[in-house]
């Protein structure tokens, strides 16, 4: 069965995983900032900061049902939102959700593909947001995504394969 023990790895390559003073009802948070500059021949003539952003917020729960579900939605947006500072550098900042669930039921699968936010900053001139939304029924290892998380929704299936195998061939070997 999978945890927050086994996803949180997968993340801390390339973010910053936070699991202490994480703000309720989240058990994780992970950031992700990237820092690029434009210039023209030498760094001396500078053109253009380029700040891209994103802070992923883990949760769990034993029955992920639609008020549940809502709420993480809710506040993970909320929260997002307010660690972002748009500027003219600024190209994006995404927001992402990760529930582990022991059980989703049909009307929240349902409801998780029709949850989205965009946001906008000056017309786009100081960047945007998207969001992004994956849920795991950590008992059949089956994932449900909004529209934009599917990139989340490949990582984890790619990781839940791995573990399929590895504990198959484990139980081929005893």
């Amino acid at each position: 069965m999978i945890s927050l023990d086994m996803i949180l790895p997968l993340f801390t390559r390339y973010y910053n995983v936070e699991t202490e003073n994480v703000t309720e009802p989240f058990s994780a948070r992970a950031d992700f900032k990237s820092h690029n500059e434009q210039y023209v021949l030498v760094k001396s003539a500078h053109i253009a900061d380029i700040d891209s952003n994103e802070h992923i917020f883990f949760a769990t729960c034993d029955n992920l049902d639609e008020e549940t579900l809502l709420d993480f939605h809710k506040k993970a947006w909320e929260q997002g939102q307010s660690m972002i500072e748009p500027y003219y550098g600024h190209k994006n900042t995404d927001i992402s959700l990760v529930i582990l669930a022991k059980n989703i039921p049909e009307e929240s699968c349902k409801l998780i593909k029709k949850l989205r936010h965009s946001a906008v900053y000056k017309w786009g001139l100081y960047g945007y947001s998207n969001y992004r939304l994956l849920a795991v029924d950590c008992t059949t290892n089956k994932t449900f995504c909004n529209r934009k998380g599917d990139t989340l929704s490949s990582v984890v299936n790619n990781f839940i394969i791995k573990q399929y195998t590895i504990h198959k061939k484990e139980d081929e070997e005893v």
